[in-house]
């Protein structure tokens, strides 16, 4: 009965780690695809809501990581035009070379909320370097660089037509990005450096308590470096996965 019992273990692990791998790929092509949405209002409030609960788990996974990065606790998106489909390529171009960057979100457990730096101020520059239109991604990678082995960043931001300055102060956090996944599948994972969570998996969760226990479980799992473990080592995993699946409903594979 033991051995049959390790067996399946061991089998659950396997095929967990198989599906692991079927699944990143998945969700690459479906988040190139779908990358468009993510500039969509719905989007925006979704991330806001995801980022107002992990902002202080990685606060927390600082204690316990082996490294930390500084970061000021505030969210960048770059504000594009809707087209339609008789949108010329060149009218496209023109409206984009002019888009904005704002600030999508604070955290209030960051010392931003408190500077006098407000969402939807448009943004700059930061440390005096220009702030380039790009993917939200990308736009909070910049503002994780700027932000490295510095105590606070100046931030140039434009509010009715004025320029102000600010200083935010950083605070260390654990360094590992979320990104959110446009899939129906209700899964949640982590790769050992970035932690993935499908829309699916947020629709399907019911508050932010459960938003906290899916994604603490992943910061944990990060910071453990679980997804990196040799699959024997999967098998504490996998009794997790199914305690989290039957009590949630979400698949936490990773």
């Amino acid at each position: 009965l033991y051995i049959c019992c390790l067996f399946c273990l061991v089998f659950t692990s396997c095929s967990a780690s198989f599906r692991r791998t079927v699944w990143l790929d998945m969700i690459l092509r479906e988040h190139e695809h779908y990358v468009s949405l993510k500039n969509s209002q719905e989007y925006r409030k979704i991330e806001n809501e995801v980022y107002a609960v992990y902002f202080p788990l990685l606060l927390a996974g600082a204690f316990f990581s082996e490294n930390s990065i500084q970061h000021p606790g505030i969210l960048l998106y770059e504000e594009v035009d809707h087209f339609t489909n008789t949108t010329s390529l060149d009218e496209r171009m023109t409206a984009q070379s002019g888009n904005k960057v704002r600030i999508q979100y604070i955290d209030k457990y960051f010392p931003a909320s408190v500077s006098g730096i407000q969402e939807q101020d448009i943004v700059t520059k930061i440390n005096g370097k220009s702030v380039h239109n790009d993917s939200s991604s990308t736009l909070q990678q910049f503002v994780i660089e700027q932000s490295a082995e510095h105590e606070g960043i100046y931030v140039t931001v434009e509010r009715f037509g004025e320029e102000q300055d600010y200083f935010l102060r950083t605070l260390p956090v654990a360094p590992y990005q979320l990104h959110l996944v446009f899939s129906p599948e209700v899964l949640s994972y982590s790769n050992g450096q970035d932690i993935f969570l499908t829309l699916g998996l947020f629709n399907y969760l019911r508050g932010s308590s459960q938003l906290a226990y899916v994604l603490g479980y992943e910061v944990a799992n990060t910071i453990l470096q679980h997804p990196l473990r040799v699959a024997g080592q999967l098998v504490v995993g996998s009794v997790v996965d199914f305690f989290s699946f039957y009590t949630y409903g979400a698949q936490t594979f990773g």
